[in-house]
């Protein structure tokens, strides 16, 4: 759930928040299979799978077994400590990140607020593709919400979704979304 790249503290808080104890054997063995390879700076650093595919052979069997959210929510936990308990970080990536798992962790209530702020952060720094896909991410995590008539959430998405339209050119297409986020406040 960490991804390709593991670093090897986060790891192990996260593993302490999902329950499991002896966290060094697992890298281990890995290593020693070669299905791991270690960082450069020596596995207690950092290590990483040595394909993308032993890590999503991992993933789809958490997912299968019933484990994969329970994952997701022991990362968002670990994040939510490295954030000093904030649930929109002002770091970027972490409030990316943070996001993702909790969306991923069952919580996509809380996920909204660091989505949008990473969509926003990189929206601001010129990575509108970037941008538009945690909006989607965003959207999803929307999705899984029972909104009431005067939730002005939505109205957020569409705002952020007008003004990408309108740095990349596409007036009419902002104008459109711009006319949506109105209707929806």
């Amino acid at each position: 759930a960490l991804g390709q790249d593991v670093d090897t503290q986060e790891w192990r808080v996260a593993c302490g928040f999902a329950g499991y104890e002896s966290v060094a054997e697992s890298v281990e063995a890995l290593l020693l299979r070669g299905l791991a390879k270690s960082g450069e700076a020596g596995p207690e650093i950092g290590w990483s799978f040595a394909h993308g595919m032993v890590r999503a052979a991992l993933e789809q069997r958490a997912e299968a077994a019933g484990r994969l959210e329970g994952h997701h929510r022991a990362c968002a936990e670990m994040l939510l400590r490295a954030a000093g308990g904030d649930e929109n970080p002002k770091d970027p990536l972490l409030a990316e990140r943070l996001g993702r798992h909790l969306a991923q962790g069952g919580d996509p209530d809380r996920a909204l607020r660091p989505l949008m702020r990473a969509a926003r952060t990189r929206a601001q720094a010129g990575d509108y593709g970037y941008a538009e896909v945690i909006l989607h991410e965003w959207d999803s995590a929307l999705r899984g919400l029972r909104l009431e008539p005067e939730d002005n959430r939505p109205c957020a998405g569409e705002l952020l979704r007008a003004e990408l339209a309108r740095v990349r050119g596409r007036i009419d297409e902002a104008l459109t979304l711009s006319t949506q986020a109105l209707e929806l406040a």
